[in-house]
């Protein structure tokens, strides 16, 4: 089996269909030089602009009339919507659009379980969050890719200290909102909004052992550091252990580490070593 990956949009969809490749290969599967001789090609979609999801329906019909055709599996961004779209109009219309498309993956379903096939040599892209909590006004992210979820602080170090053992000289650390990375880490993806309403941070309340109590959550917990603040209306209340992390990555020796996306105010910065 012959497998071809067609990648819309950004750094962070790219990696994902990195992981894609190295799920692929796991299964035995070999990257086709073109699309045509695939038999087995996976779209990973972008929902960013019309003209991006016009594309998709575009590729899809025309792998449809290749003779044999291939397995067509579409993930990504659209598929990311329509799995979050409770009512069931959003997949009902992607199956209407793209009829030739034997499946819709989330790209959740990936996981991390295999090593991503590289795209570069030199630099590597590592996912260290993924979704968003900030429903800002014509951003379709929240909807796409869901609530932050931060991978493991351990975790992405020990793919970073990898990457260094393969002679990799730079890292992109990537997620939708880098800056608040391990906030659910610290306090449970269920209590962000929750912690963000509060009249001050939480970890500056006087009650935050009663209130700990009442949302189910530990004060600190003991594998993470210390974390810094986010400010959200005009309080630091969001949690973040991303300095923390951005710091031991840098001391891992890299030439040089980047983050995409790149971040505004409190932690913009000349990150080149």
């Amino acid at each position: 089996m012959k497998y071809f990956i067609h990648t819309f949009g950004c750094q962070a969809n790219k990696a994902d269909s990195e992981r894609v490749a190295g799920a692929l290969e796991a299964r035995g599967m070999t990257p086709a030089t073109t699309i045509e001789e695939a038999d087995h090609v996976v779209i990973n979609t972008c929902m960013i602009r019309e003209s991006a999801e016009n594309r998709v329906y575009g590729l899809v019909n025309n792998l449809g009339q290749l003779k044999p055709k291939p397995k067509i599996v579409v993930t990504g961004c659209m598929v990311g919507m329509a799995a979050r779209d409770k009512s069931g109009k959003m997949i009902a219309l992607l199956k209407k659009r793209m009829k030739h498309a034997d499946e819709f993956l989330p790209i959740e379903e990936v996981g991390f379980d295999f090593a991503p096939l590289r795209s570069e040599e030199k630099n590597a892209w590592v996912p260290i969050s993924n979704g968003c909590n900030n429903f800002c006004t014509f951003c379709v992210v929240p909807y796409t890719r869901g609530r932050e979820v931060s991978r493991p602080f351990d975790e992405v170090l020990a793919e970073c200290y990898h990457l260094k053992l393969q002679h990799y000289t730079g890292v992109t650390l990537i997620g939708q909102n880098v800056n608040s990375y391990g906030a659910d880490l610290l306090i449970g993806a269920d209590n962000i909004q929750t912690i963000r309403d509060l009249d001050k941070s939480f970890f500056n309340r006087t009650d935050k052992k009663k209130l700990s109590q009442d949302l189910g959550l530990t004060q600190q917990p003991a594998n993470l550091p210390r974390p810094v603040f986010v400010k959200h209306l005009g309080r630091f209340r969001i949690p973040t252990l991303f300095p923390a992390l951005l710091e031991r990555v840098a001391l891992i020796g890299f030439e040089k580490v980047d983050l995409f996306p790149q971040i505004p105010g409190i932690f913009q910065t000349n990150l080149s070593m």
